[in-house]
C-alpha cells in the first residue's frame, strides 16, 4: 500500500513539474510566436502598384483619381473600379505570425523568386509603401505565407491575398463599351447594313416617318441589349485608324432624353472579331463576329415581329439517328 501511495505521489509531483514548468511566464515567452506588422500605412495613399510573377508583369498606376492599366509608357487602360477596390482592401492591416527564417525553406512556402508573386506599391511622390512577396495558400483557404523583400522572416497572415491580385490582363480591364438605360433612349439611328431611324413616343416605338407601331418586346430588348455592350478585350497595338473607325463598316446612333448620344461604331473585321468602339470613348474594343452578326445586325423586320428569331438548339438534347 505504502509503495502504490509512494508511485502515485512520484506521478503526482512530476506532473506538478511538468505544469509549473508549461504555465511559467519564462517558458511562455520562449514559446510566444512573434508577430509582424507588415503594413503601417492607409490604402488611400496607394497611387502605384507593381505586381510581377516569373512569366508576367503588371502595373497600376492612379491618374485623376481613375486607375488605370499601364500597358506601356504612354498607354493606359481602364480598369474594373470593383475589382480594384478589392485589390485595395487587401493591403488592410496585414499582420501575422513568423513560422521560418530559414532562406532554404523559402521554396516551401513559395516565398522565392521562382514560385512568388512580388507586390509594391508606392505612394504619389513615389515613395515605396510596401515590398512584399506572397507565396502560397496557408494551411486553410483564408491565410497566405508572405515575405517582406529583404528579409528572411516567412510570415503566415490570415488572408488569402494572392487572389486578389490576377495576372491576367482580362481580369483588370473595364470592357464595358456602352452604359446607357434604355428607357432613357428617345431615338435610335440605325445604319448598319439595312438604314432606319426608331422614335419613342408616349412609351411605344415606331419607324421614323411611318405610323405602325413596333414590336415592343423585341425592341426595348434590344435597345437594353445595345445599351450594356461588354467587350471581349481591349486591344492596345492598333490605332482607331487601323480599327476601321474612319470608314466604319456600321454605326448604331443611341440618342437620350436628356440631349446626349452614344454612337457605337463597328470597323474592320479581324480574325472572327469586329474592331468596336464607342464614341464617348477612345479604346479599341473587340465584339466576336457571331455576337455581332446573330444579336446586333438587324433589319427592320426584326422589330415588326416578322423575322424569325434564332432557334436556339438546346446542347444536353442530342440527336437520334436511324440505324
Amino acid at each position: 500500500m505504502r509503495y502504490n501511495v509512494k508511485i502515485f505521489g512520484g506521478i503526482f509531483f512530476v506532473l506538478l513539474l511538468l505544469f509549473i514548468f508549461i504555465e511559467s511566464p519564462w517558458t511562455k515567452k520562449i514559446r510566444t510566436t512573434k508577430k509582424v506588422k507588415i503594413t503601417d500605412f492607409k490604402i488611400s495613399e496607394i497611387s502605384k502598384i507593381e505586381m510581377k510573377s516569373k512569366d508576367k508583369e503588371f502595373i497600376l498606376v492612379k491618374k485623376d483619381n481613375k486607375w488605370f492599366l499601364q500597358v506601356r509608357d504612354t498607354i493606359f487602360l481602364p480598369t474594373d473600379s470593383a475589382r480594384i477596390d478589392r485589390t485595395l482592401k487587401a493591403f488592410e492591416n496585414l499582420e501575422g505570425e513568423v513560422v521560418g527564417t530559414n532562406p532554404k525553406d523559402f521554396s516551401l512556402y513559395q516565398v522565392e523568386e521562382e514560385n512568388g508573386l512580388f507586390i509594391k506599391a508606392y505612394n504619389e511622390k513615389g515613395k515605396k509603401l510596401i515590398d512584399l512577396i506572397v507565396g502560397k495558400m496557408g494551411p486553410d483557404f483564408s491565410s497566405n505565407y508572405v515575405r517582406i523583400n529583404g528579409k528572411n522572416e516567412i510570415v503566415l497572415i490570415e488572408k488569402y491575398i494572392r487572389g486578389d491580385f490576377p495576372m491576367y490582363k482580362g481580369t483588370w480591364i473595364d470592357k464595358r463599351i456602352t452604359n446607357f438605360k434604355g428607357e432613357d433612349v428617345t431615338k435610335v439611328i440605325y445604319n448598319f447594313g439595312d438604314n432606319f431611324v426608331i422614335l419613342k413616343s408616349d412609351g411605344k416605338y415606331y419607324f421614323e416617318g411611318d405610323t405602325v407601331k413596333l414590336d415592343s418586346t423585341r425592341t426595348v430588348g434590344y435597345i437594353r441589349m445595345i445599351g450594356n455592350l461588354y467587350a471581349m478585350d481591349i486591344i492596345d497595338t492598333i490605332s482607331p485608324k487601323e480599327a476601321g473607325f474612319f470608314e466604319p463598316q456600321g454605326v448604331i446612333e443611341a440618342h437620350m432624353k436628356d440631349g446626349s448620344y452614344n454612337s457605337i461604331i463597328f470597323g474592320n473585321l479581324g480574325n472572327e472579331v469586329y474592331y468596336v468602339t464607342n464614341k464617348n470613348k477612345k479604346y479599341v474594343y473587340t465584339l466576336t463576329k457571331s455576337y455581332v452578326e446573330t444579336a446586333i445586325k438587324k433589319k427592320k423586320d426584326y422589330f415588326l415581329g416578322k423575322e424569325e428569331l434564332p432557334s436556339i438548339v438546346e446542347p444536353w438534347k442530342k440527336k437520334k439517328f436511324k440505324k
